[in-house]
């Protein structure tokens, strides 16, 4: 049945309210957001080319400059990387503490919940098990009048033996 045990509507037994727990109608925890992607691997430019002629001053004037602005660029790609794989290393050991701490409360959660509820099924299956054999379902023709007749059939012997002892004691005081 689950939590329906505990539902007034769809199970009435009783003794089934001593294992009620307050985790029966609390929601389950929320698990906490996933983490983000791993930031991908930085794509850095190509370098740029040496001129065919070393000894033109100008061209490579024009060569270094611009190799010092490649390897600006690249420093700050790599630390532009570096800063955002530390703040996903950082995001991660908080996703890892959130998660750790939902599996915790999920797990006492569902403890809870199964352990209340598995009381009280057994309740019901021990009582069921003893006596199931007295109850009928009211609304199953086919199995209630079969039932009712198997009952009136048992109580009419039990009178029919009784009465039988009855007469024979009743013999019995008259013959002594």
């Amino acid at each position: 049945m689950g939590v329906a045990v505990f539902d007034p509507q769809s199970c009435n037994f009783p003794g089934v309210g001593q294992y009620y727990e307050a985790e029966i109608d609390k929601i389950a925890p929320v698990e906490p957001p996933g983490l983000r992607d791993k930031p991908a691997e930085p794509v850095i430019p190509s370098a740029p080319e040496a001129p065919a002629d070393k000894y033109d001053q100008v061209a490579m004037a024009q060569y270094m400059s611009a190799l010092q602005s490649y390897q600006d660029d690249v420093q700050r790609i790599q630390d532009d990387y570096k800063n955002q794989m530390e703040l996903y290393e950082a995001e991660a050991k908080v996703y890892q503490a959130e998660m750790v701490k939902y599996q915790e409360a999920l797990s006492k959660y569902e403890m809870a919940r199964n352990s209340a509820v598995k009381g009280a099924e057994g309740l019901i299956d021990s009582v069921t098990e003893e006596f199931g054999w007295a109850w009928v379902d009211k609304g199953n023709p086919n199995e209630f009048w079969p039932w009712l007749f198997k009952a009136w059939i048992a109580q009419c012997v039990i009178i029919f033996v009784y009465f039988l002892g009855i007469l024979v004691l009743i013999k019995r005081k008259d013959v002594s």
